[in-house]
Order: structure tokens, then C-alpha cells, then sequence
């Protein structure tokens, strides 16, 4: 291949060169970005949140009577609602909580080692007031210490710093880096047990989210939404979730019963700006691409029809169809890798302006060899019908008048 002849030829045609390197380029980005976000939103879905969601039901309510200011007569129909839930075919077991796992704002605090505050203390904490019973029915996995008991939820009450707590693997090393969190004393209570991982709240960033405490005790309040959490046999789940909303209204009419929502649905939903985002950014993608190829084929058929004569001549001068198509085809090659060296650098604009307004990590080598070589690979094939052209120009074709 002579680069002398491509680069010459590119060069009187720099409008039309130009702008499909530009093409090239920002396709290119786009697609580098496109690729970053749907990896990430496949990552955050596919990561382990320590609960088993597929046999967790979620059902949840607002009080709209004066009778829920009345803790004892509150706690007294959350009993019944459990007790009635537990009757149901499928059900293992449920408990209460102030809120939902998984969600993007809710109750959090700062957590700190007693008597350490400014050189301990973690913020936007997630705080899960729950029954004793949370951890079967989340299906979480108790590494080191012991589960609540009973008697927990008594000593919870007093709502002081000696009340037993359980935390997350992430929150005991974060709280603790050298020794161990079984036992110690935080600002919110001694740390009993220790769970391996849970997905709490995503209100104080992605980066403590398995930041999370929880304590044996019920919040009740007749202004805040209430929830259960329902652990399930996956076969009924569908089932179950049919029938709460009814079940609970047989209790209690006064008060807003929500649907009941699959802990998966929650999950999702958690993702779904960062998934939509991606599927958005995707379409583009292949927008721009399919732009680009028309346009890379248009730019080749282009040349090949106002160059005809002048191949004729070097065909006559002793070229090959081989010398043809590679000269033609070398013409793509030089401006997608003119554009995969831009495109690199502009990647990395974009996807730093992007980082301001949502998480996404920077690109690697990896992918970016892969896009380059996607690019290369697409070029060629966009090329390679206008550059069969011109290697079937015959040479006596340079004899011919115009």
C-alpha cells in the first residue's frame, strides 16, 4: 500500500475527509461511553446485595387515623397483619421495618466508635429498625457474632448507646479496621453480630451502600409508611403477592395500603436511571454508526467514480486489482485510525463530563482496542463494495473519452 498516494488523495478532498474523521471520532466516543454505561448498570444488577431477592415480598402502608399515635395499639395490629401473612400457603416468615432495603432515601445516620467521634465517624449510614427476625427473612448471612433475640428487642427500646446492634461486613471494617467490631461500643449501640453483606440505602452515594446498621425495635409513627418484609417460597410469591393487600384491609381499613412489590422489582428499580441511561446512549451508538458507515461507503463510491479514469491509467501503468483495492480500501483504514487516535482523547472528554452528573468508570484498554478494531472491521466493510468497483475498472478504460 502507498500511504503517499491515500494521504494525497485524502487531501484533496479535505472537507469531505475531514468531516467523516469527525464522524469517526465522536462515533467512536460515543460508543466507548455507550459500552461503559451498560457495564456498569449490568454490574450494579448482577452485584451480590446479601439478601435473597427472589423470595422477598415487600408490602408497605400509611396510617390515616388518630389511633395509630397509639404505640401499643400499633404494635398490637402489626402482630396481627404477621400473624395473618403467616397464614398464608408459602410464607415463612416476616418481619417489620422502618423502610425498604434497596432504596434511594430513607432514615441514615452518623456512626461513630464511643468516645471517638471525629476520628471515627461515618456518615449517610443506613439505620434499619427492625424485628428479631430480620436476618432469615433477608436471607443474610451472620459471619461472627450472634442473631437477636428476644430480649434484644426490650433493650432496644431504651434507644441508648449499650442497645445491641448488628452491622455490616463494610460498616465493622470501616469502624474498626484492626481489631475486632464483635463487642465493641459505637454511638449507636454495642455491635452484637456482623453480617457479610447487605444493600441498604442509596441516599448517601453508591460508596456506602453496605454501609447499613440495624437495630432490634419498631419505629412506629402515625405520619411515616410502615413496611413488611416477606420472606417467600419463590413458587408462591406471585401468589402471596395478590392476596396481601386484601389480607390487610380485613384488619385495618384506616390506613393507605400500598402494592406489593417483588424485592427484584425494588432492585431494578434502584438501577433503572442508570439502565436507561445506557439503553439511550446504545441507541445512539448504533445511530451514529449506521450514519458513519452510509457515510464512509458514500465518501468511497464518491472517489471511486470521480477517480474511474485515473485508475484506469495506473491499471494500465501495470497495477493490479489487488494494489486497487488496497489503495481504496487503505483510504478507510487511514482516517479510522486518524479517528480511533482522536476518538481515544475525546473518549476520555466525555466521559469526564459525564462523571459529573453520573457514575461512570473510565474506560480500559481493553475496550477501547476492541471498539478500535469494531471500527476498523466496520470501515472495511463499509469500503469494500466501492473498492471491487474499482479494481473491475479495466485499463482500457483510460483510452476512453469522457
Amino acid at each position: 500500500m502507498l500511504i503517499k498516494p491515500i494521504f494525497t488523495a485524502l487531501t484533496r478532498r479535505k472537507t469531505q475527509s475531514v468531516l467523516l474523521v469527525l464522524q469517526l471520532t465522536v462515533t467512536f466516543a460515543l460508543m466507548i461511553n455507550s459500552l461503559m454505561l451498560a457495564l456498569d448498570a449490568n454490574a450494579r444488577l448482577s452485584t451480590d446485595t446479601g439478601m435473597m431477592l427472589e423470595t422477598i415480598l415487600t408490602i408497605s402502608y400509611k396510617p390515616n387515623h388518630d389511633n395509630y399515635k397509639n404505640d401499643a395499639w400499633y404494635d398490637s395490629l402489626i402482630e396481627q397483619d404477621i400473624d395473618d401473612i403467616m397464614t398464608l400457603s408459602g410464607v415463612k416468615s416476616v418481619t417489620f421495618s422502618n423502610q425498604l432495603p434497596l432504596g434511594k432515601g430513607g432514615l441514615s445516620v452518623d456512626i461513630h466508635r464511643l468516645n471517638q467521634p471525629k476520628r471515627s465517624t461515618l456518615r449517610a449510614v443506613s439505620m434499619f429498625l427492625v424485628d428479631t427476625n430480620v436476618i432469615e427473612t433477608l436471607g443474610l448471612s451472620l459471619i461472627s457474632g450472634r442473631n437477636f433475640i428476644a430480649a434484644d428487642r426490650l433493650a432496644a427500646q431504651s434507644n441508648d448507646e449499650a442497645s445491641p446492634v448488628i452491622v455490616t461486613k463494610a460498616l465493622a471494617d470501616a469502624l474498626f479496621p484492626n481489631s475486632d467490631a464483635i463487642g465493641q461500643m459505637t454511638s449507636r449501640g454495642q455491635i452484637i453480630g456482623v453480617v457479610k453483606k447487605f444493600h441498604g440505602l442509596r441516599s448517601g452515594g453508591t460508596d456506602v451502600i453496605e454501609y447499613s446498621v440495624f437495630s432490634a425495635r419498631r419505629s412506629l409513627s402515625s405520619r411515616a409508611t410502615a413496611h413488611l418484609l416477606i420472606k417467600t417460597d419463590p413458587q408462591h410469591l406471585n401468589d402471596i403477592s395478590g392476596k396481601l393487600p386484601e389480607l390487610l384491609k380485613t384488619n385495618n381499613i384506616a390506613r393507605n395500603i400500598h402494592a406489593s412489590k417483588p424485592m427484584q422489582k425494588i432492585h431494578r428499580q434502584l438501577y433503572q436511571q442508570e439502565t436507561a441511561i445506557a439503553a439511550l446512549f446504545s441507541i445512539l451508538s448504533l445511530f451514529m454508526l449506521l450514519i458513519t458507515l452510509i457515510s464512509a461507503f458514500i465518501h468511497a463510491y464518491h472517489h471511486v467514480t470521480q477517480q474511474r479514469k485515473i485508475l484506469a491509467i495506473w491499471r494500465a501503468l501495470g497495477a493490479s486489482q489487488r494494489d486497487v483495492m488496497f489503495y481504496i480500501l487503505g483510504e478507510n483504514w487511514m482516517m479510522t485510525i486518524l479517528s480511533v487516535m482522536l476518538g481515544v482523547f475525546t473518549a476520555y472528554l466525555m466521559n469526564t463530563f459525564l462523571n459529573h452528573y453520573i457514575t461512570i468508570a473510565p474506560p480500559d484498554l481493553t475496550l477501547l482496542l476492541s471498539v478500535g478494531l469494531l471500527m476498523f472491521i466496520a470501515g472495511s466493510l463499509a469500503s469494500w463494495l466501492p473498492a471491487a468497483k474499482a479494481a473491475r475498472v479495466s485499463p482500457a478504460a483510460a483510452t476512453r473519452s469522457t
